[in-house]
């Protein structure tokens, strides 16, 4: 009987000590802490500004909807953070945390007359571990596309499970 008891403690340890990938929230848990996320105004001087602020709105109502993220104010967030870079070393990850921002998205926007070119970033401000790295294209019109699929990924890169911005 104990060694029974004995081989079933050490299989459920050795299962337990696989973990796959770094997930950020249990959807299935009781209660969770909601993230905060940071989405500065986007890069890039080609699509007007117009558009850029209706994306970053309809991607902060995305995220908010997703249940699982709190987006910081952008009231919150000073003009030397929102004027970094996107990439890794050009980012002051202390400052972020300060302002008590878990997740940063980062992002390129383009437009040109095959559509519209978005690169975007996520962080994490913790360990300034870049979480993704993506292209999202589409035409001009599918701006709303582009920021559903984005605002999709990033739930999907925190939770582990799909988001709901592109289902009908």
């Amino acid at each position: 009987m104990k060694f029974s008891v004995l081989a079933l403690t050490v299989c459920l340890f050795f299962a337990a000590s696989q973990a796959e990938a770094r997930v950020y929230l249990d959807v299935f848990g009781q209660s969770y802490k909601k993230i905060t996320i940071a989405t500065p105004p986007f890069k890039g001087d080609t699509a007007p500004a117009t558009t850029q602020s209706a994306m970053k709105q309809l991607l902060d109502k995305g995220l908010d909807l997703s249940g699982f993220l709190i987006v910081a104010p952008s009231s919150v967030i000073d003009a030397e953070l929102r004027s970094e870079g996107l990439e890794r070393k050009d980012i002051r990850f202390e400052g972020w945390r300060s302002l008590g921002i878990d997740l940063i998205c980062k992002g390129n926007l383009q437009q040109n007359a095959d559509g519209l070119s978005l690169d975007a970033f996520l962080y994490d401000s913790s360990d300034g571990m870049l979480l993704f790295a993506k292209k999202y294209k589409g035409g001009q019109d599918e701006w709303r596309k582009i920021i559903n699929r984005l605002a999709d990924d990033i739930v999907l890169a925190i939770t582990g499970e799909k988001g709901i911005m592109n289902s009908k």
